[in-house]
């Protein structure tokens, strides 16, 4: 282990902070309970959150995800068959 790494152990300790694996493991329902049981503006509040945050990126991009894969065929068909076209038309 770093120095940095006992550091930042030692400050999680201190400031009441679980782990990153711990957070990671924390279902969205959770990690707003652990959040609304912290002081806002402290080092845990701001964990918390972030952690929230990662959360809500992740469900949004496995939503989102069927929608660009069919823009992106979408764009293609259109990209080729404009090719197509103008190979027809030359």
């Amino acid at each position: 282990m770093s120095e940095s790494d006992n550091q930042d152990d030692f400050l999680r300790g201190f400031e009441n902070i679980p782990s990153d694996k711990k957070l990671q493991s924390f279902s969205y329902i959770q990690l707003l309970a652990e959040r609304h049981s912290t002081k806002r503006d402290s080092p845990r509040f701001h964990v918390i959150t972030r952690e929230i945050n990662k959360h809500i990126l992740n469900y949004q991009s496995k939503l989102n995800r069927k929608n660009i894969i069919i823009g992106a065929l979408i764009g293609g068909v259109f990209g080729l068959s404009g090719v197509a076209l103008g190979y027809f038309l030359k």
